[in-house]
């Protein structure tokens, strides 16, 4: 298992009493959506900053975070700042920053094979599947406050998996998703804190 972490900071950041982030997945009117869990996994592991979850945010922000509606880039998020309804609930949860964050998953290198036959005497299976898996965590960094992007970061995870076949399959499986997650929450708590924290 391999992890590459990256960063473009292009203001300063930092938190005050109270202040909170939001991580808000990737989505739009198309039909895409990053992967709910993973961006869950993110949120549950950043650590000694407030965050809020992203569905109670969207919740409280309906319908303006939904994928019909959710702003792609900071002059969409500038112009839903407008609306009354958006800017009180963000100052009510006294809402920082917006780590908008896009996730991509790829399987690579598939290859081997494995057979499997079944007779009176049972099942029996010979062979070997591996394959190798990456995921990507792409986040922009909004400040609401300043209304301005304070930063860009990117982690990506590689693991091998297989399915090894010795009588019954028998699977090694690696998890990439939840490495790139605990790398990029690390990574963004220290970059929300000021600080410049990467990893290779």
């Amino acid at each position: 298992m391999s992890t590459v972490s990256e960063q473009i900071r292009e203001r300063e950041t930092g938190l005050n009493r109270g202040e909170s982030l939001v991580v808000v997945g990737r989505r739009d009117s198309l039909g895409y959506e990053a992967q709910s869990s993973l961006i869950e996994c993110l949120d549950k592991s950043i650590t000694r900053i407030k965050t809020i979850p992203q569905k109670q945010f969207a919740d409280s922000v309906f319908p303006w975070f939904e994928p019909r509606t959710a702003p792609q880039n900071l002059e969409e998020l500038e112009t839903l700042l407008q609306k009354p309804a958006v800017a009180e609930r963000i100052q009510a949860d006294k809402i920082r920053y917006l780590a908008w964050t896009d996730i991509r998953k790829r399987t690579l290198d598939k290859r081997g094979n494995m057979n499997c036959a079944v007779s009176t005497l049972g099942g029996l299976c010979l062979g070997i599947i591996y394959w190798q898996k990456d995921v990507v965590y792409e986040v922009v960094v909004w400040d609401v406050q300043a209304l301005h992007t304070a930063g860009r970061m990117r982690s990506e995870s590689e693991g091998s998996s297989a399915i090894l076949g010795a009588i019954i399959p028998i699977p090694l499986i690696t998890s990439p998703g939840r490495t790139s997650c605990k790398a990029m929450a690390k990574q963004l708590s220290s970059f929300i804190q000021g600080k410049d924290d990467t990893t290779s």
